[in-house]
């Protein structure tokens, strides 16, 4: 069987159309829409007003281990990228330290004390 030969729709450019000023015509500028940003409510305005909730927690605690934080930022809504991001930013500031803890067989998050 041959192939079918496929029909050229009439709105269809070549390689050198590129090169004309009716292609630059017939360009259509593109509309970007921008969203303003959101007043009041949402999680990121919740969690620039909680202060770092996880922060809050780690610190309180002394020492947790990683489910337990998970489960804890799962009830309380905040997001696993939030949680790493503050977890990150704690350890950078040397304010905690991951650990092994091999007695619950997981990585354990610790205050550190100076």
């Amino acid at each position: 069987m041959k192939p079918k030969k496929r029909d050229k729709p009439s709105g269809s450019m070549d390689i050198t159309t590129f090169f004309s000023k009716e292609a630059e015509e017939e360009k259509r500028p593109r509309k970007l829409s921008i969203k303003p940003p959101v007043q009041g409510g949402g999680r990121q305005a919740s969690m620039e007003h909680e202060g770092g909730a996880v922060a809050n927690y780690v610190l309180s605690k002394g020492k947790v281990l990683k489910s337990e934080l998970y489960s804890w930022c799962k009830a309380q809504g905040v997001t696993p990228a939030e949680l790493y991001r503050e977890l990150r930013e704690l350890e950078a500031k040397g304010m905690l330290k991951k650990v092994f803890d091999g007695d619950a067989g997981e990585i354990a998050y610790i205050v550190v004390k100076e």
